[in-house]
């Protein structure tokens, strides 16, 4: 907004003056949605048939701009029941996952838990969309928290917006829409490289100590199975973040997620592979680089000697199943004596670095793509700051 002027800060030049103040529910009827009950009952549910979509929390939470199938569908029992929505509908989350809105592409009944937006006037759906995603953040700290965060309806229906014209309306939205586009192209290519990798992973590297089926023509030596404890040693870490606040350096510390920050130390001068040894995403690895440490919830794994290749050992951990080694409930623990026992099946060491190549060049172009989408979306949130007001 430029001083108190109803204007945004980013423009486009053709279109000018304030934009209008205006509740949401002058421009849309908003109504909340209905479960039927018991939510339990089979009569409520034709998932064979698949014709009306029943919307629930975790649909939308793992769809992006627009719904195109939900886990559930709704009989004709369950429909009338329910709060029904035609194809091409707005809705948005008002319990949990709070103020995200999507666009229907399916017909759908909505859940408790959502509202819909019908009989828009004087706005465009899209440019609405794009309004109610800027709002988000605002519906969340709006939402009455108590066991579960909810947003009251009422609040949705009294919350005033700044709009402009239908014609600039339009605009706005087509622009924000072709980067949506952009970041969808580029979320569907991150998930055909994830496909790829997998799919390799499980051929190249053996499972269950299998030949693989897929493998460099110029290799026929037999692979030889070796036990892990016999490739790899095994250190804890001591380091607690807590007592790391003030420590400040050059030298990466690892933690569940990756680097939590620099200090001005380092336990390890080689490249290793670090395990979640208890707590939360126990048996989870990554691969670090040297000069480097890890904190007290990680372990060090490190190898015994040259004959073996520690990218080649880290892929072929990943295609292991050390969940099963995993005790403990409140704060699950896996211990390197247990899953030290585990078998692999070893090439020679040229192929195990063609191998292990082949598995990072994947993992570059994965970390590649994703980076573009993070600026992608960290583009587009800038606009929405910007282009309204």
């Amino acid at each position: 907004m430029q001083g108190n002027k109803n204007i945004p800060e980013l423009r486009f030049p053709e279109f000018e003056g304030e934009w209008k103040k205006i509740t949401l529910n002058n421009l849309a009827k908003i109504q909340r949605g209905a479960s039927p009950r018991p939510i339990s009952s089979n009569r409520w549910y034709d998932n064979e048939n698949k014709k009306v979509g029943w919307v629930r929390i975790g649909d939308v939470t793992n769809s992006s701009r627009y719904l195109y199938r939900t886990e559930d569908y709704f009989s004709e029992e369950g429909i009338k029941k329910s709060r029904f929505l035609p194809k091409g509908s707005l809705i948005m989350s008002i319990c949990a996952t709070i103020g995200k809105p999507i666009i229907t592409e399916i017909d759908t009944c909505i859940h408790d838990g959502f509202v819909g937006f019908s009989d828009l006037t004087n706005i465009n759906k899209e440019f609405l969309y794009y309004i109610l995603k800027n709002l988000e953040n605002k519906f969340i700290s709006l939402s009455q928290t108590g066991s579960q965060a909810n947003l009251n309806t009422n609040l949705i229906n009294k919350t005033k917006i700044n709009m402009p014209s239908i014609k600039e309306q339009k605009k706005i939205a087509n622009f924000l829409t072709c980067i949506d586009q952009k970041i969808e192209l580029m979320e569907k290519k991150h998930t055909l490289y994830q496909s790829i990798k997998k799919y390799i992973l499980s051929n190249i590297f053996p499972v269950n100590n299998k030949k693989p089926s897929l493998r460099f023509k110029e290799f026929k030596n037999e692979r030889k199975l070796i036990k892990l404890k016999e490739i790899l040693s095994y250190s804890s870490s001591k380091h607690s973040l807590n007592k790391l606040e003030d420590n400040i350096g050059n030298y990466e510390l690892y933690g569940a997620e990756g680097v939590v920050k620099h200090v001005n130390f380092f336990d390890m001068d080689k490249e290793y592979i670090s395990i979640i040894k208890d707590g939360a995403g126990v048996c989870r690895l990554h691969l670090c680089k040297p000069y480097s440490s890890i904190v007290g919830t990680m372990g060090y794994l490190t190898l015994k000697n040259t004959n073996y290749n520690l990218k080649y050992v880290y892929y072929q951990l990943l295609t292991l199943n050390l969940k099963k080694y995993v005790i403990g409930t409140t704060i699950p623990h896996i211990y390197f004596k247990d899953y030290s026992k585990e078998y692999i099946l070893v090439p020679n060491l040229i192929e195990q670095g063609k191998m292990a190549n082949l598995m990072l060049l994947l993992d570059t172009k994965i970390m590649k793509i994703q980076k573009q989408i993070d600026n992608l979306k960290k583009f587009k949130k800038g606009l929405l700051q910007k282009m309204f007001c």
